[in-house]
């Protein structure tokens, strides 16, 4: 982290993303009080990209106030939640646009066929697609809310996680088969190749898929 910021902002002192080449990442940086100048303002956030064989992070312009970083497949879109809203940035250019109102912030992710979903911690998922948001999840009875949606490396498939009045929260797997009820979880869940990795009890847990069966 550049001299005078802090990662993360608040309790989140991890909010970064990995470029799909992996060669770069960006990460989301809060000024701290002891640097600030009259120019910037303590407590101030934004997005910051570092190549990974680079010796300094740079600011990416127009990100005051981000959370939440995720890639575009092409690797020069980044989508993030600030101000209320959906957004993308276009790094050649730097050119950010509103995609979406989005009241909080609870999860995004491109999938490989350029559509966006997005979760805003009410209702479930939803898919933005040129420039139409549609639903990408249905409630079930008893899910308060479907968040923190995660692509499956070169798949049409995601994982996300359902709020269910009881307080548990699930990952599900969803396919071009339909949606499949994977474990309860702490938070988050992703799927890494063919495992799932999430959190729950304070230890990081890893499942291996059966390509054949689903299971």
């Amino acid at each position: 982290t550049p001299p005078g910021l802090d990662p993360g902002f608040a309790d989140e002192t991890l909010d970064a993303a990995i470029s799909p080449g992996e060669t770069e990442v960006v990460f989301v940086a809060t000024r701290d009080e002891t640097s600030a100048t009259a120019a910037e303002t303590a407590g101030e956030r934004q997005l910051w990209r570092r190549a990974l064989d680079a010796d300094s992070a740079q600011p990416v312009p127009g990100t005051i106030g981000a959370q939440q970083p995720t890639w575009k497949r092409t690797g020069q879109v980044i989508a993030f939640f600030a101000d209320g809203q959906l957004k993308q940035v276009t790094l050649d250019d730097g050119i950010v646009h509103d995609l979406a109102e989005a009241s909080s912030a609870h999860g995004a992710t491109w999938l490989d066929d350029g559509s966006l979903l997005y979760a805003t911690g009410a209702g479930p998922v939803r898919r933005l697609l040129a420039g139409q948001s549609s639903e990408a999840t249905t409630l079930r009875d008893d899910d308060v809310a479907h968040v923190f949606p995660s692509a499956a490396d070169g798949t049409a498939e995601f994982v996300y996680i359902a709020v269910r009045g009881d307080g548990r929260r699930v990952a599900r797997l969803v396919t071009t088969a339909g949606e499949q009820e994977l474990t309860t979880t702490a938070g988050h869940a992703v799927m890494v190749g063919s495992h799932l990795l999430h959190v729950r009890d304070g230890v990081l847990l890893a499942y291996e898929r059966d390509r054949e069966s689903g299971e």
